[in-house]
């Protein structure tokens, strides 16, 4: 249920799109442009005297040369050597480049902050998404495009780091599934071998919540007090909307993060055993008006399902999600995530969204098209890459990465299940849109 900090680098990457220095001076851009050229071939020496050679040469201050220094090694042992593959003047003392790591391929965005004399102040380096301009020419046919993928997950599984299952459609037909890492154990993939969802399964609660919307039952902008009276915390149940808590616009915090959820966490049976630590919640900003995101506020969710319904989440979620979908293989697990499926009954549910069987057509175009900023919807995460946009969520926690996305435009709809820790699963969908995605 809880995201990985790769998953929330991804998602702030995406949020954080820099405006464009077209009417900046050339040569205010050309000295950023060599400071993270200089970077680049530094860091990828994994060498500390080139690392504070390259800080030198860019005036960073003695004081904060030896601890930059400690940050980029330790960068270095995990992400190891990158490509350039651009560099972005973004402000006047901000520069960005986007690379991608030779071991994996994955994206990653190095940003260097300097003062107002272009000398060197700190870097952030956060995890990125394959995204627009790095489109390759030359569609593949399905046939390459699976081999492609055979290439790359045998090299995740040859270093003992993905474990797991993946599956790519479109438009009702199956064209790849397979498994990786796996002994042969006469199961063919996606019949029966089931995998955490982790906030994956934060889907369906989105589209219960729909769902009640279309009986109304509920609207996304009536508060919580309306739903959960026993709620104590005057925060939240006075000033925080149900479309706050879809889209982690709420400004509540996150169970996981509180001091009290290992010591009453085997005892968190329903939704209203999480009370005690949502009536600790300082909320982190006035409702709608920043993000944070929130398993909490999705245990609240569950709450008021089952306060609607008269029925637990699980039963609710069993009964109007998984069987209408035909999915047989699926536990259920809360309102912030959790539960099993496999691939085949994950597929079914992306099936059963799309074709409205679970929403009004209405409902289903709401939940592929809203947005509070461009990436956060309704319980989902949007992906826009060139004319395509990925709509879905993806899941990590201890042993478990999933992964899965719907092609808006093309059809496509790619699962990846693993019982390996994160980030691979999204590594592995991010190469698939590679693949997918071409011009």
């Amino acid at each position: 249920m809880r995201l990985s900090l790769y998953f929330l680098g991804i998602v702030f990457a995406s949020m954080l799109q820099a405006q464009s220095l077209r009417a900046q001076d050339a040569s205010q851009q050309e000295p950023l442009t060599a400071m993270m050229r200089s970077f680049v071939e530094a860091y990828n020496t994994g060498d500390s005297a080139s690392i504070r050679s390259m800080l030198q040469n860019a005036h960073a201050e003695p004081s904060i040369i030896d601890k930059a220094i400690m940050g980029n090694l330790e960068a270095y042992g995990f992400i190891g050597k990158v490509r350039l593959r651009s560099i972005n003047p973004v402000e006047v003392n901000k520069v960005e480049a986007w690379v991608q790591e030779l071991r994996y391929d994955a994206w990653w965005k190095f940003l260097i902050i300097t003062d107002s004399l272009q000398h060197y102040q700190y870097r952030v380096i956060q995890p990125a998404q394959f995204t627009t301009p790095f489109i390759q020419k030359g569609q593949l046919g399905m046939d390459e495009v699976g081999t492609e993928v055979r290439k790359y997950l045998g090299r995740l599984v040859a270093d003992s780091v993905f474990k797991g299952e993946v599956l790519i459609a479109k438009k009702g037909q199956v064209l790849f599934r397979d498994a990786f890492g796996y002994a042969t154990d006469g199961k063919a993939p996606g019949t029966g071998r089931r995998f955490g969802m982790a906030s994956l399964g934060k889907m369906f609660t989105g589209v219960a919540v729909l769902q009640l919307m279309e009986k109304g039952r509920l609207n996304l902008d009536d508060t919580i007090g309306k739903f959960l009276p026993q709620l104590n915390n005057p925060a939240i149940r006075a000033r925080v909307t149900i479309r706050q808590l879809l889209t982690h616009t709420s400004g509540m915090g996150d169970f996981f993060e509180d001091s009290l959820y290992n010591q009453i966490k085997e005892r968190l049976k329903t939704s209203l055993d999480y009370f005690p630590i949502l009536e600790r919640d300082q909320l982190q900003f006035e409702p709608g008006k920043g993000w944070a995101y929130s398993n909490s506020g999705f245990v609240l969710l569950g709450a008021i399902i089952e306060s609607l319904t008269g029925r637990t989440y699980q039963q609710y979620i069993t009964e109007n999600i998984c069987r209408p979908s035909g999915m047989a293989n699926t536990e259920v697990g809360s309102g912030a995530g959790g539960g099993q499926s496999t691939i085949n009954d994950l597929y079914a549910f992306a099936q059963a969204l799309q074709s409205n069987k679970l929403l009004a057509k209405a409902s289903t175009n709401l939940m592929m098209s809203y947005t509070t900023d461009g990436t956060w919807g309704l319980a989902s995460i949007h992906h826009p890459i060139g004319k395509e946009k990925i709509v879905g969520h993806g899941g990590d926690y201890e042993k478990v990465c999933s992964d899965l996305g719907i092609y808006t435009q093309s059809g496509f709809v790619v699962i990846i299940l693993s019982e390996t820790d994160p980030p691979f699963a999204h590594f592995v969908a991010d190469k698939v849109k590679e693949l997918l995605i071409r011009e």
